[in-house]
């Protein structure tokens, strides 16, 4: 029997997704006029047509659960399909990766033809609050910001993007100063292999508070209805990094969260290798002694 034609599948269409996208957004509104607390939501989801979808979520208003990365991952097989992947989520930071199998559906023939279809998807949204400070500056100083929404992702489809098969990430920052100013970013990655970040300038002052609304969506969805298994994978688990830095000399940033949003934060060295240095240090300490021991001739 040949296959009826499908109506175009919805584009990454679970309402969980969406559902965050509207509390993201509502956060960006009121973000602008007054300040607002520390917060996170999160939805996974797993959904083969032919079964139930599976979904996990996570939200905080609690500003130190930011400070360390929270993940849900799910999982959903039906008839030799399935769907699955992960999101990753904390101040500064949010990471995803999706995977998609579909293929014929035996045993359920809906409407006299074969039809299954799988979708991976997941959101992240993070509102946080960063104070503009200075032991040296008078309230009220101008102060330049640099805000920077870093993205990149590897999308590999089985077959190039269609009404059949998409996937991918959708990315963006906004940072809203207290006196009225803001900027907003985006990384538009979805049905693309190609996602970059980008920069801007945030004017504000001494004493100011800067709203911050960090948001990445997406997954990856295919369809099987005309006899060709396809399959999909979106990996962004070196995603979407937030970071805001002062221009100004004598400015620091304090986050509600408690994370450093600076894009070039010192690294703790590991263990192992302070104990490595530490070794080196004596081992270059006993071979001065030694020379300064040594019988000149």
């Amino acid at each position: 029997m040949n296959p009826l034609p499908a109506s175009p599948p919805p584009r990454f269409g679970l309402r969980a997704v969406h559902t965050l996208h509207v509390i993201a957004a509502a956060a960006l509104c009121s973000s602008a006029v007054a300040a607002h607390a520390a917060g996170m939501n999160m939805v996974v989801t797993s959904n083969v047509a032919s079964s139930s979808p599976v979904t996990q979520n996570y939200s905080t208003t609690t500003a130190s659960d930011l400070a360390t990365t929270h993940t849900l991952a799910t999982t959903s097989t039906s008839y030799g399909s399935n769907a699955n992947g992960w999101a990753e989520g904390g101040a500064g930071v949010i990471r995803m990766d999706s995977a998609v199998h579909v293929e014929a559906a035996v045993g359920y023939v809906p409407q006299g033809y074969f039809l299954q279809e799988a979708q991976q998807n997941s959101g992240v949204g993070i509102t946080d609050q960063i104070h503009v400070n200075s032991t040296t500056l008078a309230l009220g100083t101008a102060v330049d910001l640099t805000v920077t929404l870093s993205f990149a992702q590897i999308v590999s489809l089985s077959e190039p993007a269609s009404l059949y098969l998409a996937g991918g990430y959708f990315a963006t920052y906004q940072a809203n100063a207290g006196n009225g100013t803001s900027v907003y970013l985006t990384a538009n990655g979805q049905d693309n292999m190609n996602a970059t970040g980008s920069s801007a300038i945030l004017h504000t002052f001494v004493g100011q508070y800067i709203n911050l609304a960090e948001s990445m969506s997406g997954g990856v969805r295919a369809t099987y209805i005309d006899g060709v298994v396809r399959s999909g994978h979106a990996d962004a688990s070196h995603s979407a990094h937030f970071y805001v830095d002062s221009l100004t000399d004598g400015v620091t940033l304090s986050a509600d969260s408690g994370h450093d949003y600076a894009s070039s934060v010192t690294t703790v060295p590991e263990p192992s290798s302070t104990a490595l240095m530490i070794a080196g240090a004596g081992l270059i300490g006993w071979v001065v002694r030694r020379r300064d021991q040594t019988p000149r001739t």
